[in-house]
């Protein structure tokens, strides 16, 4: 409760854990985008809760799965999530970019994640926050240049 993200923690277990997956081939709902839901808006807590909470616990949920296809399914998962997290502070003040960059250090074993990625981007920043895991905020910041 009161944790952001937390289905991105859950849905991987679940299909991992699942006997069997369906899909249907039709619309079952339709979600309203409003522009002003807690989503859509600003909040550092968000990208908090993906680098201390939802990541790590993937990360432990990581050596439990034996299929090593899975386990590349997995390290892409978590190295999305890790960006997503950075992203949604990309642009807050020092005092928070501070806070996060010590938050990522205190949890660098999740690099290990962006390095056996199927993304190249990921593998990148993988290496780089490994080289320099204190400057991480200012890494994903300089790469980020290139993607635009």
């Amino acid at each position: 409760e009161g944790i952001f993200h937390e289905d991105e923690e859950f849905t991987p277990r679940a299909y991992y854990k699942a006997k069997k997956v369906s899909r249907l081939g039709t619309l079952v709902y339709h979600v309203f985008q409003n522009p002003k839901s807690i989503t859509r808006s600003f909040n550092p807590k968000k990208g908090f809760d993906l680098i201390k909470i939802v990541c790590p616990h993937l990360s432990s949920f990581y050596e439990e799965v034996t299929e090593p296809e899975y386990k590349k399914l997995l390290d892409t998962r978590i190295a999305l999530l890790f960006n997503n997290g950075l992203n949604s502070c990309k642009n807050a003040e020092k005092e928070i970019i501070e806070k996060l960059n010590l938050l990522c250090f205190e949890n660098r074993k999740l690099f290990i994640h962006l390095l056996h990625s199927s993304k190249i981007k990921y593998k990148i920043e993988g290496v780089l926050f490994l080289m320099f895991p204190k400057h991480v905020m200012a890494i994903y910041k300089f790469i980020q240049k290139f993607n635009s």
